[in-house]
């Protein structure tokens, strides 16, 4: 299993023990929008959802990233399908701090980690 399946099966372990209906979400990698956005110079975009129904799609490059970003960002998109597709980031992020105590946290790449993750 690839670290960002890895990283995946984590944090929807999480949020679906409080979500049941999030229990299905999947992950898509090498989506064409991303590609598209990070071809364009969007370097920073690694993850989406709102292209198909419970599905967090995720650029190839993210497998890269370190432990905290993964799980930061997982965390965040699935805050994102907790919230619906009218939530704003902070909406995300707020979800996940009020379900279940996860600080999101923005590095000085402006991507999206939490702390204690290894």
């Amino acid at each position: 299993m690839s670290r960002l399946n890895q990283h995946f099966e984590a944090a929807r372990g999480l949020v679906a023990a409080r979500y049941p209906g999030l229990a299905g979400s999947r992950l898509f990698v090498t989506c064409p929008q991303i590609d598209k956005a990070r071809k364009g110079g969007n370097l920073r975009y690694f993850m989406h959802v709102g292209h198909f129904p419970q599905t967090i799609c995720a650029h190839a490059d993210t497998e890269h990233l370190p432990s905290q970003n993964l799980r930061g960002l997982f965390l965040h998109e699935f805050g994102h399908l907790m919230v619906g597709p009218k939530g704003t980031e902070a909406d995300a992020n707020m979800a996940v701090f009020e379900a279940f105590g996860i600080r999101i946290l923005y590095d000085k790449n402006a991507v999206q980690y939490i702390e204690g993750v290894s």
